[in-house]
């Protein structure tokens, strides 16, 4: 395997290079005195890699050793098999030796990485587009440069970060260059949540996100560099990592105990933010690609119960959410109409940083159950939510039936004091115009004062034949422009009294 130039140094290095072994651009301490791997490299040459692992495993270079464990991972193995194949349906004839031979040493059984150190200690991921597992190229030709079929040649050799952010000399010496720090390269391995698209054709993917969290470390492969990411620190060949913050890095210090705004359910709405803007491609996988997460946080004791996508603690705050786009209620029963597992589309909560403190619920929560399959995190069959707090019914007119990707928009009006409110509210989820010209009854139930006088309800629809029992309609906010109307409405509501949400 070659590597850019940009990347070579030749610090630590034996000056006769035919010394390292064959995987000498990347050991820049390789001593071929030390090493069996750089030692059988010296005396034959461009052998079988079987005999290179074979090698490695007797003592010698440990990103030798790293590489050669790391095939012993199914997921690696299958990589590397895939890449066999492609190489002999070349009919290249300078191959390396012993390819073929290689592949029948990845299928023997071996005592696997997880037995022997209890857990994965290297994941790979081609995260930008499959196609670049090609630029990984193992099956090259040092001596004839030759490669596999389809591969487009050294690795990183289509990225573009160097022509974007060039080298520059130091003015008064010819051996120094000074690199400008990258910036806005990397936005799918930072903290911003809600402000872009994935550009990684992998992250955009819901599974992933729980590979990524649950993974303790993992290695990029993209088609600019190596990218680093552990549950401590990130970091990447450019650099571009180093300046920005990482949201699994934040997440994972909210299981070790952090309060206030690191704290775990709002880091947990932060998760929820950005795995409700990836892709699945079943929606009864909403609830299961996020149930290994969910499972590691039950299990760190600092969010209470597990409870349809949001946690015991602070669990009115979690209840203030409401949709962006997509808009879509899904047909196959997932969760409760209050959690926002019951809806298709990308999330927002209403203020997720330290304001939070600074909310004033009007709301009790009397009791909330969660009936699940296997496990506290797995399937949800059920579950419904008490409420204690002051609600009314107001009468609802449509403002606009929606599309198909836009709910429908309703306005409120009270139905003594015919009083019709200013601001309108859009549902949670599309509807056909028969189901939205049903909804003529809204019962509108205050939830609290959050940070700026914002008035915050929630909206519900009665069930049909059950006067007992409510589904979740949406959420209604009222700002400082319109406390009038809200100073009234709140004058009207009656006392408080309990009301049940399924």
């Amino acid at each position: 395997m070659d590597i850019p130039d940009s990347r070579r140094s030749s610090s630590g290095m034996n000056e006769n290079s035919s010394a390292a072994c064959a995987c000498r651009n990347l050991h820049f301490g390789c001593n071929v005195a030390t090493c069996e791997q750089a030692q059988y490299a010296n005396r034959t040459g461009n052998a079988s890699l079987k005999e290179y692992r074979r090698c490695a495993t007797k003592g010698g270079c440990e990103t030798c050793l790293t590489v050669v464990n790391a095939l012993l991972i199914p997921e690696i193995k299958s990589v590397w098999q895939d890449s066999i194949a492609e190489a002999l349906l070349s009919g290249e004839s300078r191959l390396i030796p012993g390819i073929a031979e290689d592949e029948e040493e990845i299928d023997i059984e071996v005592e696997t990485p997880q037995r022997l150190t209890g857990g994965w200690f290297l994941r790979t991921r081609a995260s930008h587009a499959s196609e670049h597992w090609r630029h990984f190229d193992l099956w090259q030709d040092l001596a004839t440069g030759c490669h596999a079929r389809g591969s487009s040649g050294d690795l990183f050799s289509s990225s573009s970060l160097t022509a974007r952010f060039p080298t520059h000399s130091v003015p008064g010496s010819v051996a120094k260059y000074i690199r400008q720090q990258p910036h806005w390269t990397h936005l799918d391995y930072g903290s911003s949540y809600t402000g872009h698209n994935n550009q990684q054709v992998l992250l955009s993917r819901g599974w992933v996100l729980q590979e990524r969290i649950l993974s303790p470390r993992i290695v990029y492969y993209d088609a600019d560099e190596l990218k680093w990411e552990c549950n401590t620190t990130t970091d990447c060949q450019c650099g571009g990592m180093n300046v920005i913050s990482n949201f699994k890095v934040d997440y994972m210090a909210s299981l070790e105990g952090s309060r206030g705004p690191g704290s775990l359910h709002v880091r947990w709405m932060l998760l929820v933010q950005r795995y409700s803007r990836l892709g699945l491609t079943y929606d009864t996988d909403r609830v299961v690609a996020l149930a290994g997460m969910a499972d590691q946080a039950f299990k760190s004791g600092y969010g209470g119960r597990y409870l349809a996508g949001l946690w015991e603690d602070n669990f009115a705050y979690q209840l203030c959410w409401w949709i962006h786009d997509t808009h879509r209620k899904v047909e196959t029963y997932l969760a409760p109409s209050w959690s926002w597992l019951s809806v298709s589309g990308a999330v927002n909560f209403i203020h997720y940083d330290s304001r939070y403190d600074t909310t004033s619920f009007a709301v009790e929560i009397v009791e909330v159950e969660c009936t699940t399959l296997n496990s506290q995190t797995g399937a949800i069959t059920a579950g419904f939510l008490k409420i204690n707090g002051k609600w009314i019914r107001l009468l609802a007119s449509i403002c606009n039936f929606g599309s198909e990707t836009k709910p429908p928009t309703y306005r409120l009006k009270h139905a003594e004091t015919g009083i019709e409110y200013s601001v309108s509210f859009e549902a949670d989820y599309v509807m056909s115009a028969e189901q939205a010209t049903a909804v003529q009854n809204v019962f509108v139930l205050f939830w609290g004062v959050f940070e700026g006088g914002r008035y915050m309800f929630i909206l519900l629809k009665q069930l049909s034949g059950d006067e007992e029992k409510f589904e979740r309609l949406g959420i209604w906010s009222h700002y400082k422009e319109t406390q009038h109307e809200t100073v009234q409405l709140l004058e009207t509501l009656p006392d408080r009294k309990i009301i049940t949400i399924i």
